[in-house]
């Protein structure tokens, strides 16, 4: 979420620096008589024209950094809401404590954070995670290969279906250890096998 909130206000911060570059203070009054002007000005000139524009997108930078933020909704912001404000400062004032507020969210969030990556899985993905369908087939992997192991009968135990990934990778790597012993011992058994049908074919007289 940071970075992609951060992200979003990085973009609108230069947006909004490069405005105040073009157009002064100009491009943050917000009083009805201003707003007239820019209107009526528009009409019939360029810079106008893209003053007006830039001054929409600006409103709507805003509301998809509300998007982003409302998706997630880590933590709460309560976001400016008035129509009539005389100078659209207001706004950047906003943008800035919602930057501050995702600092220090992130900044003591280590709990939230290893709480995820320990239940990680297909049913507590994050919004953001890039490859669902990936993690999804390696769960049906891992659940039938849990089945084959039972069905077959092959541990005197049968694996158990984790609730997360971590579980997961730990059950699989319990199970090669356990089938690596069973294997070892194979080839042991196999020796003896062999040594026993030897004695009784030839010492079964004694």
């Amino acid at each position: 979420m940071k970075y992609t909130i951060k992200l979003h206000i990085s973009n609108y911060k230069e947006f909004v620096s490069s405005n105040q570059v073009l157009f002064g203070d100009l491009f943050f009054k917000n009083d009805a008589f201003t707003k007239f002007r820019i209107h009526a000005f528009s009409l019939v000139s360029r810079k106008y024209k893209t003053l007006k524009s830039n001054r929409i997108a600006f409103l709507d930078r805003i509301l998809e950094i509300q998007k982003v933020h409302r998706t997630l909704n880590y933590f709460e912001h309560s976001y400016f809401d008035g129509n009539h404000a005389p100078s659209l400062r207001v706004y950047v004032d906003d943008i800035d404590k919602l930057s501050q507020n995702t600092e220090d969210w992130f900044n003591h969030s280590e709990k939230v954070k290893q709480d995820y990556v320990d239940n990680f899985s297909s049913k507590s993905l994050h919004s953001l995670f890039p490859n669902t369908t990936s993690l999804l087939q390696a769960e049906k992997g891992f659940e039938q290969l849990i089945s084959d192991i039972t069905n077959e009968g092959f541990l005197k135990r049968a694996p158990s279906v984790q609730p997360n990934h971590n579980q997961r990778i730990i059950e699989i790597e319990t199970v090669q250890s356990e089938m690596r012993i069973i294997s070892s011992n194979l080839e042991d058994f196999i020796e003896y096998f062999d040594w026993r049908k030897f004695y009784i074919t030839h010492f079964r007289l004694f």
